[in-house]
């Protein structure tokens, strides 16, 4: 072959070498460099992309922690381990290493619903609430002042160090102050501190209701849970499924809002899930405790079966009134546990395994040392026995008949009754302040979840699983 033709050959080469790269060339590209902003410029479902290889947080890999995959699911942002999806309109992060860096990733890629959760809704909405109705004044709540800092510096104290470092790592990705991202999470305990009768006013309708043995189809286990929370127009728009691996303890999922790193709502991989229901106590109640979002997501995270959720949720220092409902989904059974800062009573399911939460204490020591209610001064605002009583109406006409169907009936019934008794008001099961409603099977790591739009019943609910 001439020197001219050889040439033309090597040339050709280069050429065809050349195009090769730049069709495979997303394969070379560093994944930090496409995150720096939280959003992922690579599309995951370009098969050459470094985002589709097998990953414990791709959604189209099986065996691994995700949720369930499906045809509209999409990655729309990643940082480091850490990936935000979005399936059906609803977010899903998937977060996992170091506390600093669960946290970090949860900041970065949710920075614009922090930010604005942060600024729209606690700052101008909570705080001022909650200032208001403690102080009855308008002036001095700012998010500097002593009525602020003084709780959280104190709240802090209590917090696990892997709990202060997820903080400082979603405060740096967030990009707001380390204070902010721990009010976030503790402002529930701040408001339980100041004449909660009047803060908490029309706010306590929370709802946990648990079927299972002779009570359901199958046997397993239901475990129903409506949020009610008065989300201002605002705190809806920012719902959030976080999926977490963290280095020490179990995998698990809480549902939420953004911003998060406590738990309200979740499941572990054990097949434990719990939830909890606001008590406001008038007298038993400290800032020297675990914040009660800390205290459960403690309880997710180390707690392998209901006694060790229950020895730390009633070992670690606590600060004001709540039940927690805990289910193990193996066994399966379930327990409530009642308390106040100094005091707290476990509740067993009844003989027809049922077992309603409800924001009033069943336990005469609770009554004393809590004070809300008191037998004798009964709420003017209790819809409790309203809501279980609509509750075991449904149960009775479906008993023994029951699976996730009936219960997301149950959780999104609207039928407003009111049950018998000085002082309590009428209510449906699923109200104009129901923040998400979901119903969690333990057992089989799944959990059919409605959120993103007010009342969150009203929206359709979608299968998840846990793996």
């Amino acid at each position: 072959m001439s020197k001219r033709g050889l040439k033309r050959q090597l040339k050709l080469a280069t050429t065809f070498f050349l195009l090769a790269l730049i069709i495979v060339g997303v394969q070379f590209i560093e994944p930090e460099k496409c995150i720096e902003s939280g959003l992922d410029k690579s599309s995951p479902y370009n098969k050459s992309s470094p985002y589709n290889k097998s990953s414990p947080y791709n959604p189209f890999t099986t065996g691994q922690s995700k949720v369930s995959a499906a045809s509209s699911s999409e990655i729309i942002g990643r940082s480091g381990q850490g990936s935000l999806e979005q399936r059906e309109g609803f977010l899903i992060l998937h977060i996992k290493g170091t506390p600093y860096e669960m946290g970090y990733q949860h900041g970065v890629l949710l920075k614009d619903h922090i930010q604005t959760l942060m600024r729209e809704y606690i700052e101008k909405h909570i705080l001022k609430i909650i200032y208001e109705r403690a102080y009855q004044t308008k002036e001095g709540y700012g998010l500097d002042s002593d009525f602020i800092n003084v709780p959280m510096q104190t709240l802090e104290k209590y917090l696990l160090l892997e709990y202060r470092e997820e903080i400082k790592g979603l405060a740096k990705g967030a990009e707001i102050t380390e204070e902010e991202a721990l009010l976030i999470n503790t402002f529930g305990d701040i408001a339980e501190q100041k004449d909660p009768r009047n803060i908490f006013k029309s706010l306590l309708q929370c709802t946990n209701v648990v079927v299972f043995g002779k009570a359901t189809k199958d046997g397993r286990l239901f475990h129903g849970r409506n949020f009610d929370w008065g989300g201002e127009g605002i705190a809806h728009k920012h719902a959030l499924i976080v999926i977490a691996e963290p280095q020490k303890g179990n995998k698990f999922v809480s549902i939420g809002w953004a911003g998060i790193v406590g738990v309200v709502s979740g499941m572990n991989e054990k097949k434990i899930s719990l939830a909890e229901e606001t008590i406001a106590t008038t007298e038993d109640f400290t800032l020297e405790g675990v914040s009660l979002l800390f205290l459960l997501r403690e309880a997710i995270q180390y707690s392998n079966n209901i006694e060790e959720a229950i020895k730390i949720i009633t070992k670690r220092p606590r600060t004001a009134g709540y039940h927690i409902t805990i289910c193990d989904g193996k066994i399966p059974d379930v327990r409530v546990v009642e308390y106040s800062a100094h005091h707290y009573a476990i509740r067993k399911p009844l003989a027809d395994n049922t077992i309603y939460g409800g924001e009033k204490y069943d336990q005469p020591l609770l009554y004393e040392s809590g004070r809300l209610p008191e037998p004798q001064v009964p709420r003017t605002d209790s819809s409790t026995p309203s809501r279980n009583f609509r509750l075991s109406q449904l149960i009775k006409e479906n008993y023994g008949k029951i699976d996730y169907k009936k219960m997301i009936e149950f959780m999104s019934d609207k039928k407003v009754v009111k049950a018998e008794g000085e002082g309590i008001t009428s209510s449906s099961v699923c109200n104009a302040d129901t923040l998400h409603s979901v119903v969690f099977d333990p057992k089989g790591l799944k959990f059919w979840l409605a959120q993103g739009v007010m009342p969150a019943c009203d929206g359709e609910y979608l299968e998840f699983e846990l793996k």
